[in-house]
C-alpha cells in the first residue's frame, strides 16, 4: 500500500487566508484550526469508522514555500471514498468552533473593532481583516497576547 494525499487548502474556500508573504505563526494558526474544523466534519460523517487522517504539508515554490492541509490515505477502497468524499465536502467558512480557536489565538482577523492595523515593515502585502471582528476591553492585554504569536504586530486606537 502507498501513501497518498489530497491538498484541501490553508483554510475554508470562502474565507481570506492569512498572506503567504507574512507571518508563518499566523498561518499556522489558520490552518490548524483548519485541521481540527475537518476533523469535526468526518467524524460527524464516518464516526468511528474514519480511517484518514490530517497533516499540515509544506511544498516548495518559486518565491519560497507554502503549507496546506492535506487528507492522507492509503490504496484502501475505504479510505480512497473517505479522502474524496471530503475533497469534495469542505467547509465553505469558519464554523463557531473555528472562530473561538482563531480569536482565543490572536489571529488578525479577529483584532477588536476600535483598533487600527498598523503596516508591518516585513509584510509589504498586509492583510485586510473582515468586519466580523471581536470587541476588545483592553488594548493592552491584546497586544501582550499577539506579542507571543508575531512581535511585529500592533495595534493602536
Amino acid at each position: 500500500m502507498s501513501r497518498q494525499y489530497l491538498t484541501l487548502g490553508p483554510t475554508p474556500c470562502d474565507e481570506t487566508c492569512y498572506p503567504n508573504t507574512g507571518d508563518k505563526k499566523m498561518q499556522r494558526i489558520e490552518m490548524s484550526a483548519y485541521q481540527r474544523q475537518l476533523l469535526r466534519v468526518m467524524s460527524l460523517e464516518f464516526g468511528d469508522n474514519l480511517c484518514v487522517g490530517l497533516i499540515i504539508k509544506t511544498f516548495p515554490h518559486d518565491s519560497g514555500s507554502y503549507s496546506e492541509v492535506c487528507v492522507v490515505y492509503n490504496d484502501h477502497p475505504q479510505e480512497i471514498a473517505q479522502a474524496f468524499w471530503l475533497e469534495s465536502n469542505c467547509p465553505e467558512n469558519w464554523d463557531g468552533e473555528a472562530e473561538k480557536e482563531l480569536k482565543e489565538a490572536g489571529h488578525i482577523a479577529y483584532i477588536p473593532k476600535n483598533l487600527d492595523v498598523m503596516q508591518r515593515e516585513d509584510d509589504p502585502i498586509g492583510y485586510t481583516a473582515p468586519n466580523h471582528i471581536a470587541d476588545c476591553e483592553d488594548i493592552d492585554d491584546y497586544n501582550e497576547i499577539l506579542d507571543e504569536i508575531d512581535p511585529g504586530i500592533k495595534y493602536e486606537q
